[in-house]
């Protein structure tokens, strides 16, 4: 069992990007020194650090120098070679584990580990050969969508006309057919947990979609209540058998009739879960390192009031800084401002209202 780790210790992070800056953030608040590991100093995390080692996430040399100079590592990038972070599992104390990156970087492993645990999912078939999209499709049924081992890749099938657009995916590698469920609502729960058994719960978050982006996020708090203890339930028995420590966030599919998909699963915190900066006892980001370090987790970390966040890219800096001016209740954030740039995530807004709708639609108006 990993031991507790106090304030004063070095927490090493794999990775400088948003998310890390937000680790190394909390770590600070938390009294934990902060070593981090990237190619730059100049990206987000680095201005937090207290150590900065210059390399690549990906090498072993790179990784073993930041194990020796840290009491625990940490990531929140799938960004990391599997081979290399076995070696590092076993020569350094690394909580999280590296079955979520394993999780992450194959759906055939993680398909058959939520089967296994008696999670479910959308109907699916392994694809090798272009004829075998044609022998599964009755079972799966259109729309459907194909997606390559990795899930970088995919092509939407929505009528056999399709398939032949799938040739070319399917010539690569080895694929996933599934079906694309009809569903009410997209949400996410985010789950932290220790080697203690403490599991803490964080409120559903609703995915909006708006001219086929995610940037904004809302508290999802018309769910009925016996349909939130299930999510729990889900994401309960999917970090036990894990063995998982830390926070995990798990996107699920809800159908009009109340059936449960999970979709995805984060070993990290992810976007959807920037709103419990502000809207929650506890964040995701704080409980995360708390799990980790074997710091004692409540059971809920329940809203204040609800909440909305939007994500700020490249391209809306200066709407953002405009808003500053005039937003009296919009807790904004930037981590990535010196270097925003196009589409990149610089930063995001969270209001806490009971008007979620009008409030993203004043979102609406200064980032797009």
């Amino acid at each position: 069992m990993a031991e507790y780790i106090r304030p004063g210790k070095t927490v090493g992070i794999i990775g400088g990007g948003a998310f890390a800056f937000l680790l190394a953030m909390e770590a600070k608040i938390l009294g934990f020194r902060v070593c981090v590991l990237e190619s730059t100093k100049e990206c987000p995390a680095g201005k937090m650090a207290d150590e900065f080692i210059e390399g690549n996430i990906q090498d072993l040399y790179d990784l073993e120098q930041l194990g020796r100079r840290c009491d625990v590592l940490i990531y929140a990038t799938n960004r990391l070679q599997l081979h290399t972070m076995m070696t590092i599992e076993e020569k350094f104390n690394l909580p999280q584990g590296i079955n979520g990156l394993a999780y992450a970087q194959d759906l055939f492993l993680k398909k058959t580990f939520l089967e296994d645990v008696g999670i479910n999912i959308a109907p699916y078939a392994t694809i090798v050969r272009i004829t075998d999209i044609e022998e599964n499709i009755d079972g799966i049924g259109y729309p459907c969508l194909l997606r390559d081992s990795q899930g970088v890749q995919e092509v939407v099938i929505e009528s056999a006309s399709d398939v032949v657009h799938a040739m070319d995916l399917v010539k690569q590698d080895s694929c996933i057919l599934e079906s694309m469920i009809a569903y009410q609502y997209d949400v996410s729960m985010a789950v932290a947990r220790n080697n203690r058994g403490d599991v803490m719960f964080f409120p559903p978050v609703e995915h909006v979609s708006s001219f086929g982006e995610e940037r904004k996020f809302q508290t999802k708090d018309d769910l009925d209540p016996l349909m939130v203890q299930e999510l729990e339930r889900i994401a309960r028995v999917i970090v036990e058998k894990m063995e998982y420590e830390g926070t995990m966030t798990i996107r699920y599919h809800i159908t009009s009739e109340g059936v449960i998909y999970v979709d995805d699963m984060v070993s990290y915190p992810d976007e959807s879960t920037l709103l419990t900066l502000d809207a929650c006892q506890f964040n995701t980001f704080s409980a995360h390192l708390r799990g980790v370090c074997q710091w004692p987790l409540q059971e809920k970390a329940d809203c204040f009031m609800p909440a909305v966040t939007t994500l700020i890219t490249g391209k809306d800096i200066s709407s953002a800084k405009r808003q500053i001016e005039h937003q009296a209740n919009w807790h904004f954030y930037f981590y990535d401002y010196e270097f925003a740039r196009g589409d990149s995530v610089v930063g995001h807004v969270t209001a806490l209202t009971s008007e979620q709708s009008h409030e993203l639609l004043e979102m609406d108006k200064f980032f797009l």
